[in-house]
């Protein structure tokens, strides 16, 4: 036993030795003299909201929901400014797409320098974004909390309103002209799918929801060909 012990400390002792002598991988390709960084947010409503948090209560005691005013639809914005500028002076703003956040503009997968600080040690003033609703922007958790209180008190129906809400907003923007997206609340229990999850891609009937998806863009989504002509 005293002989495994001893040979696990020498293990640990050459592992350390090793870590110590092994440079850190850098991810930025040279040093760079920053002027002034920081972060805020900007944009966003106020809410009014009585699941704006679960309510809580001591044991033996009905949690009783409380209105409470929440912000939503904010944007977390950071940026960088280097001491020594080049190019017209004017800043870059970088917005990144898809699902993800601000974070794929820091740095590649492999752990390769991002835009966001290759552009920032070129001279270039720059800001990375937070889409609203991603990352450090955060998201309106009140309406998963509304919709679980309401499936708690058999609502079901009333549960899936918060989406009804959004495809009305959307739909209003484009009868104001403010937008071009159309949208249509699809309900698969309708159609005969129920069991289905909110990772529909990964569902046991992900190809049969796919197939729904597509025949909706193809009644709603004009080719270019269809596109064109419109326009002439």
């Amino acid at each position: 036993m005293r002989r495994s012990v001893m040979i696990a400390g020498i293990a640990i002792a050459l592992a350390a030795t090793t870590a110590a002598q092994s440079p850190q991988k850098k991810f930025m390709g040279g040093p760079v003299t920053i002027e002034d960084q920081g972060s805020f947010f900007i944009g966003g409503v106020t809410k009014v909201s009585e699941h704006a948090a679960i309510p809580f209560a001591p044991p033996g005691q009905t949690a009783v929901p409380t209105p409470q005013q929440i912000t939503i639809g904010q944007m977390y914005v950071q940026f960088q400014i280097p001491q020594r500028k080049s190019g017209p002076g004017w800043p870059v703003i970088m917005v990144h797409g898809s699902t993800h956040t601000g974070a794929a503009l820091e740095s590649t997968p492999d752990g390769r320098e991002g835009w966001y600080p290759y552009f920032v040690r070129k001279g270039i003033a720059t800001s990375v974004v937070d889409q609203s609703g991603r990352g450090r922007s955060g998201f309106d958790q009140s309406v998963l909390h509304e919709a679980e209180a309401r499936i708690a008190a058999g609502d079901v129906k009333g549960a899936a309103q918060p989406c009804q809400d959004t495809v009305n907003a959307l739909n209003a923007r484009r009868a104001d002209k403010l937008g071009t997206a159309k949208a249509e609340y699809l309900k698969l229990d309708e159609m005969g799918m129920l069991g289905v999850t909110h990772m529909m891609m990964l569902d046991r009937r992900n190809l049969e929801i796919a197939d729904v998806i597509l025949g909706w863009v193809n009644r709603n989504v004009r080719g270019n060909g269809e596109r064109r002509r419109s326009t002439n």
